[in-house]
């Protein structure tokens, strides 16, 4: 019987020391930069935080944030409904669908809309 790829990334590191490098100290000396037009960023986004905190948008915001929790709470459920799929199948994730999937299952948009 023919392995599936899985099974054969499985097997192929079976029993193998796998060395995880600290990639702080493989990027020392890399340039570092920030953006150049930072002190912009800044102002404008302290702009838009004033402005949206000095409006009157109470039923607007509200709705809006409860769509939102709504809409995340969804893409976690499907993103994690599709991982266990995936998971099942014989054949590997491509790296869209992992990175998709990984996106989704990590809570990261839920709790940033409840902290909202």
């Amino acid at each position: 019987m023919q392995s599936t790829p899985r099974e054969a990334l499985i097997k192929s590191l079976k029993g193998q020391k796998i060395r995880i490098y600290d990639l702080d100290k493989v990027m020392t000396g890399w340039p570092s930069v920030v953006n150049p037009n930072i002190e912009i960023l800044r102002e404008d986004v302290q702009v838009r935080i004033t402005k949206y905190a000095t409006s009157d948008h109470s039923t607007f915001g509200l709705i809006e944030k409860r769509q939102l929790l709504l809409d995340e709470i969804k893409l976690f459920l499907d993103s994690q409904s599709e991982e266990q799929n995936l998971a099942l199948q014989a054949d590997l994730p491509t790296v869209e669908q992992y990175r998709y999937n990984r996106m989704g299952t990590s809570a990261v948009g839920i709790l940033l809309a409840i902290n909202e």
